[in-house]
């Protein structure tokens, strides 16, 4: 018996190191023909393990080989940062030739390689009120739309803060004026630093503001050019008029908003950085990393006739760009990336001319625009087993030029596959932005992703808003687990289409949880959603639970050809063969949030006897829940958990009181966050107004933007009256 038993536990072995650390061999056999190695520090040219290169060093080396290859060209990456001061560019010249490939890897020792596009910034001196600050002159006098504060986002300061937002009174589209309420805007200094940030359905307007007037009670904002002119002359997504629709916007980048830990500021005239630290955060040792580089890596063969080939890498982090346009031309989107001035939004890694590039297990992050970008003419290509995080707009782009139809098909993306990807935490600053958007594509794969914890769409395929002829076709959805999506926009869906996509399949899917957050506006929100000119496809097989819509037909998709069967089921086995594959599922470690509150220590004001303890609402049982003593007995009744540390949060749950219909328990309650027990100093989150939930309804708020971490959260009654949570959950890591 003992040896059926040991190779049983041979074979869990193999299966969990797998699950840990996908494997990759590109070639048809394991044969390796030269071994190269860099350092952070490396230099010369012997690229050896104990001499190596650097960065570019290696590079250069391999095109001294790789005319001939007779086998694979390796090049291990010690740990490290990379800090690059210009784009890393690979060409044909570093392609892998003969059907063999040169591989980019991190060092099979367990390192941990990082090309870096973003500059440290040093030299904190503290100006009161908590308030520090840095010259920026040591470090070129950069500017960035993005801070990163030991790993975690900093915030560009705002008013309101975080959780709660201001509301456009109306807009003056004839004049191309904004009616704000007057008490919401003043003369700060640098008033043409500032930016006024409005959400229209499913985008955003980031515009600087000019002047304005008061009067009444209402204040008259124009902002600058070409904003201004962009955003009125842009019918879709549409401003909102009169008191009936109104859309919620806020102010950022001004001295006067830094009020709250994790705020940071730019003051353009006098060259200098201000921020406030979170807890635990000590400026003589922060790592203070400010984006340099709008584009981190770049494989570009030099035309279609000499393409980039059979270019890998493995077990990389790709992390520090910036995208700087929006300070000069601000931001009006139009979606999924697309901007009136910006035709898409740049990506931190970019490859174009490509024939066989592969990028597995390896990380995208801290990305000041899109992750990874396919810009046109990229042929299989794989990008397998990755992670995408922590990125300011989208996660992945496919074809990013979008031309519905090139004069040259080979500027198509062309069976191009995508897979086994976790995305989650992407539009942190772009929030209109899509997990993976892809444009006029012709044989993509999309298959066993999990997309999670997202502001808008999670896939979105398609563009141009037609039923013509395009490159669009023959594309495959499958097999993905998406979840959490349209957190902050409407108008879009777990997947989104757009246009004539004929011999496309949607097929075993498994889509939930599309909940409203209470700024999202009214318009439709789906599991699926295909939207105008959606037609010529096959969609089946689909599970989609728990959307305000679980297949939704946009304008006049009705009247137009597609096959639909069986996308109202409940299926157990496209449930569980949907998302990451069982050897993959170990990439999402460290990354995806579970419930911290479940079983932690819980307090409130007061009780309610009889089993409506403090513990009640943090059980995991909707069917019981906390209340306070009385109705009215005491001003702001609150409960809270202590989550044991401090954690990540990256989405809340209140589930309100299921068994009886007690409106006045259902609003009027705001959610905080605090690493102080007392909430003497805390950060809202999410606010409740005075029109209460439906019954038995749920309060879903993701936590966009706050990146910091916090071990209390309390939620507060804002009047005096009843209050009951049946149950609270607190997603983060």
């Amino acid at each position: 018996m003992g040896k059926p038993v040991k190779m049983f536990v041979i074979t869990m072995v193999s299966a969990l190191l797998l699950s840990l650390f996908p494997v990759f061999s590109p070639s048809a056999s394991a044969a390796v023909q030269y071994t190269f190695y860099a350092s952070p520090t490396g230099g010369g040219t012997a690229c050896s393990n104990v001499a190596p290169c650097s960065l570019t060093g290696v590079r250069d080396k391999v095109r001294t080989v790789n005319a001939a290859m007779t086998g694979d060209i390796v090049v291990n990456l010690y740990t490290g940062n990379y800090y690059l001061v210009s784009t890393f560019s690979l060409t044909e010249a570093d392609s892998g030739k003969n059907g063999w490939h040169v591989i980019w890897q991190a060092d099979p020792g367990g390192a941990t390689p990082i090309l870096n596009g973003a500059t440290n910034i040093t030299g904190w001196t503290l100006v009161g009120g908590g308030i520090y600050k840095a010259d920026l002159a040591p470090f070129g006098s950069i500017r960035f739309l993005q801070l990163y504060v030991n790993g975690k986002t900093a915030i560009r300061a705002r008013t309101p803060n975080i959780g709660s937002n201001y509301y456009v009174k109306n807009w003056d589209i004839a004049n191309k004026t904004i009616k704000l309420n007057s008490t919401e805007i003043a003369n700060w200094a640098n008033f043409g630093d500032v930016m006024l940030v409005a959400r229209k359905h499913w985008n955003e307007s980031k515009m600087r503001l000019l002047s304005y007037t008061s009067g009444g009670g209402v204040a008259t904002v124009t902002v600058k050019e070409p904003e201004r002119t962009d955003n009125f002359n842009l019918a879709w997504p549409n401003m909102e008029t009169g008191s009936d629709y109104l859309q919620s916007y806020y102010f950022e980048n001004a001295y006067e908003f830094l009020d709250s830990p994790g705020e940071w500021y730019i003051n353009n005239a006098t060259n200098e950085l201000f921020y406030i630290p979170r807890d635990g955060e000590n400026m003589a040792s922060a790592v203070v990393q400010a984006p340099y580089l709008q584009t981190v890596m770049r494989v570009q063969g030099s035309s279609l006739n000499t393409l980039a080939t059979n270019i890998a890498f493995q077990g990389i982090t790709f992390e520090g760009s910036a995208w700087n346009s929006p300070l000069s031309n601000g931001f009006v989107g139009i979606q999924t990336g697309n901007s009136v001035e910006t035709l898409m939004e740049p990506g931190g890694v970019e490859i174009k001319n490509t024939d066989g590039v592969r990028f597995e297990n390896s990380k995208f992050q801290k990305m000041g625009a899109t992750g990874l970008e396919l810009i046109s003419g990229t042929k299989n290509t794989t990008v397998d087993g990755n992670v995408f995080h922590q990125i300011a707009g989208q996660g992945i782009t496919v074809d990013a030029a979008l031309v519905a139809n090139p004069a040259d098909n080979r500027n198509i993306s062309h069976n191009d596959s995508i897979t086994n990807n976790y995305i989650t935490g992407i539009g942190q600053y772009y929030p209109g932005s899509a997990g993976l958007f892809a444009g006029y594509t012709n044989g993509l794969t999309i298959e066993h992703n999990e997309l999670a914890n997202l502001p808008y769409s999670g896939i979105a395929l398609g563009w141009g808003w037609t039923t013509s002829p395009t490159a669009l076709q023959n594309n495959k959805i499958r097999y993905n687990r998406i979840h959490n999506t349209g957190q902050l926009h409407d108008d879009g869906g777990g997947i989104y289409t757009l246009s004539n996509q004929p011999s496309t399949i949607i097929d075993s899917n498994y889509v939930y949880d599309i909940i409203r957050s209470s700024y999202t506006q009214s318009y439709p929100m789906a599991g699926i959603y295909m939207d105008y000119g959606s037609s010529n496809m096959t969609v089946q097989n689909n599970v989609l639970a728990n959307a305000p819509i679980s297949l939704y037909l946009g304008f006049e998709v009705s009247t137009l050809p597609n096959t639909f069967a069986n996308n109202d089921g409940t299926s157990s086995t496209t449930i569980f063969q949907s998302g990451l594959q069982a050897s993959y599922s170990g990439i999402k470690t460290g990354y995806a949030p579970t419930d911290q509150a479940q079983g932690k220590t819980a307090t409130s004001s007061s009780t309610y006897p009889g089993g409506f303890g403090a513990g009640m609402a943090n059980d995991g049982n909707i069917a019981t829940g906390w209340s306070p003593a009385s109705a009215t007995a005491e001003p702001n009744h609150w409960w809270q958990v202590d989550l044991g540390a401090a954690k990540t949060i990256t989405q809340i749950n209140l589930t309100t009181r299921q068994d009886v219909d007690q409106s006045v328990t259902r609003r009027n309650f705001e959610i905080r966050v605090s690493n102080d027990p007392m909430f003497a100093t805390y950060a809202t989150i999410a606010e409740q107004f005075a029109s209460p939930l439906p019954y038995q309804g749920f309060w879903i708020t993701p936590v966009y933007g706050t990146s910091g971490t916090y071990r209390y959260v309390r939620v507060v009654k804002t009047v005096n009256e009843y209050f009951f949570i049946a149950d609270l959950k607190v997603f983060g890591y």
